[in-house]
Order: structure tokens, then sequence, then C-alpha cells
């Protein structure tokens, strides 16, 4: 659930939406253009390798202008683990890298809305959402409070403090959780949203 999402992406002359993981499913994305045709939605998933067939259908996608596929992972790390210095580190020296920084697409814009749905990134790239000055009006993400797939220290007192430090990181720079669910049919998952308390300023 987004807070009022319509009248957001109306507003917005320019309205920007990412979303980080798919798995080849693109529910969330057909439904926000549903909802305002003018949007640029870029999709990031850079998981897909095993999987040609999943890669595929993101590449039709991007070839029909529906949404911008981008294979690289969000800058920061899986399970937790913040490798995002390493990140910056090789886009300083202008490298070709694996990651992406959110400012890589926003370029100065507002993201009227970032979802997250990435099977346990979310510990390892949170605190790089806002690098360069990115500013997000709303957040959507499915926070592995217990378990992630990608989780290679599944000890549940960890994920907890992981996801507890991730709530205070957004309360910290201004936003406040609206909406929160368990996933269904998954175990110690949560699906959240958070909405700026302060509008963005105009990119």
């Amino acid at each position: 659930r987004l807070c009022d999402l319509p009248a957001c992406l109306r507003a917005s002359a320019s309205p920007l939406v990412i979303s980080v993981g798919s798995n080849g499913i693109f529910t969330f994305e057909d439904a926000i253009r549903a909802l305002e045709p003018r949007v640029e939605i870029h999709t990031i998933d850079g998981t897909m390798g095993a999987r040609p067939d999943l890669r595929a259908k993101a590449e039709e996608r991007h070839a029909a202008g529906t949404l911008f596929f981008h294979d690289k992972l969000l800058c920061g790390g899986l399970d937790g683990e913040d490798e995002g210095a390493e990140c910056n580190k090789a886009r300083a020296a202008n490298q070709t890298n694996r990651t992406m920084h959110l400012s890589d697409i926003a370029r100065g814009r507002v993201v009227n809305v970032l979802k997250i749905d990435c099977e346990g990134c979310e510990f390892g790239t949170y605190r790089h959402w806002f690098d360069d000055g990115v500013c997000i009006e709303q957040i959507a993400v499915e926070v592995h409070a217990i378990f992630a797939a990608h989780c290679k220290r599944c000890d549940k007192t960890v994920r907890l403090r992981e996801a507890h430090d991730l709530l205070v990181f957004l309360t910290r720079n201004g936003y406040e959780l609206f909406a929160e669910e368990h996933a269904p049919k998954s175990h110690g998952v949560l699906e959240m949203a958070f909405v700026r308390r302060e509008r963005c300023p105009a990119g």
C-alpha cells in the first residue's frame, strides 16, 4: 500500500519510480503504469544471470519501452553486508561495476516511489539509498526480519536488530511508517511503507 499514489504521480511534472528486485515478475510496474501512463519506471535486478528466461522477460519489457531494465545490483551488498565503500571506490575510479546507485537514475530528480523487494539486500543497501542527495517521497520495502533467501547467517536476533536499525535510519532521515503487514505466505517478512514527512524540493 502506498499513500495517495495516484495524486502523487499526477502532481509530478516528471514522475519517476524505481523498483529494486523483480524475479521476472512485473505486477508492481504494471500497476504503477496503470495509475499514471507518463511515469518513468526503472527496474534494477542483477540476480537473474542464472535464469536467462527471467532476464529475457525483463529485456522484452525494456525493448517495448514499458520500463528501463538495469542488470545490476544496488550499491551496498546482499545479506546485510554493506559493501558500499568498495562500490563507491570503483565508481570514483570510473570502473565498470556490477553495482549502481539510485542517483545514477535520479540525476537530481525526485524519486516518487522506491520499491525494494530484493530478498534481504535491504540490510546491505539502505545506508546508500540517499547517496548524492537522492530525495524519495515514498518507500515500500519488504523487510526480511528473520529470514532471507541470500542469508548466510540466519540468526533471528541478528535479523531483528538489522530490521530495527533500518527503521531507525529511515526515521532519522525524515520518514514515517504509515502501513505495515505480514507478507502473504512468507515467514518473518514484513511489507512496510514509509512517506517523507516533508515534500522533496523540486529537482
